[in-house]
């Protein structure tokens, strides 16, 4: 019930926009808020991994499909949202694209939002490709085998980070290192990177509309100084881990 929405220590608060010719929806009712928290209820700590979970929600519960927008709002009034005037938007969701309206500030600010389009960007393409969206519950892990790490085919990385961090956790199975620099070096040659080093806005807006050639242009939204290349911090890790120097 609506009653059970805690609207002051929610951290997120998200409105419905209905469409009113969704065979499910009232067409009487425009719109619907929702809260992040409810009475009596613990509100999940990690608010990266708050927000993604209340966006599959709204996927698993038809409400991509059942609204023309969805509004995602913060506050920052210690009366929360009970304060409206101080509820402000950072992020709007439609049926096939998205768009972001927060403020990066801080280096806090550009490390969540990074992860929050790289999120954005596999959820719209589950969508697209009317895929499960399951495996970005956060904190979901798998199990898999060691060929299926070291197999290049089967892996598809938007960032030198990510591949690193796959090649990591490669090692930690177990894998050899020679093994797992291999598949490093066989990955970077047959899928090169684009190389992205730009300096950007703070106040930059983005929306997953814009072409895949173009992410360069995407980082520029989310990055208020330079993307920098960190190949040889992690590859001390992975050394790190064999008890390399």
């Amino acid at each position: 019930m609506a009653n059970d929405w805690d609207k002051e220590k929610s951290t997120y608060a998200w409105k419905f926009l209905l469409d009113p010719e969704h065979p499910r929806n009232n067409p009487q009712k425009q719109y619907m808020w929702g809260y992040s928290k409810k009475i009596d209820q613990e509100e999940n700590r990690n608010k990266l991994d708050l927000l993604k979970v209340k966006i599959l929600m709204f996927k698993t519960h038809d409400y991509i499909a059942k609204s023309k927008s969805i509004g995602i709002f913060k506050s920052n009034s210690p009366l929360g949202f009970t304060d409206r005037a101080t509820t402000f938007p950072i992020l709007y969701l439609g049926r096939t694209d998205y768009k972001i309206t927060a403020v990066v500030a801080t280096k806090e600010d550009q490390i969540f939002w990074e992860t929050m389009v790289d999120f954005l960007q596999k959820f719209y393409e589950a969508l697209r490709l009317n895929k499960s969206t399951q495996d970005l519950l956060p904190g979901r892990k798998y199990d898999y085998s060691k060929d299926t790490y070291l197999d290049v085919s089967k892996w598809n990385f938007t960032s030198n980070k990510q591949l690193l961090e796959h090649c990591n956790k490669a090692a930690k199975h177990g894998l050899s290192y020679e093994a797992v620099n291999a598949f490093r070096m066989k990955y970077e040659e047959m899928k090169p990177f684009k190389e992205t080093v730009i300096e950007v806005s703070a106040h930059a807006k983005v929306s997953s509309s814009m072409p895949v050639d173009q992410l360069s242009e995407l980082r520029k939204t989310l990055y208020a100084g330079v993307v920098r290349n960190e190949t040889e911090t992690n590859m001390q890790k992975l050394r790190k881990i064999h008890g390399r120097k």
